[in-house]
């Protein structure tokens, strides 16, 4: 399962390339307050750390 932690700018060409490499069928995107579903899902730093505490 990928997982990538980012602050500013959100670019998701990077995950989805290694996505379509190891033929992975979710990521995930840890980021500061945004939040979207999808193949993707981002998710906010303080919600990803209350759900995996």
């Amino acid at each position: 399962m990928p997982i990538e932690i980012k602050y500013g700018k959100i670019n998701e060409k990077g995950i989805f390339v290694f996505m379509e490499k190891f033929n992975v069928k979710k990521g995930y995107i840890i980021s500061f307050d945004k939040e979207e579903n999808g193949k993707i899902d981002i998710i906010p730093a303080f919600k990803f750390l209350l759900e995996n505490s």
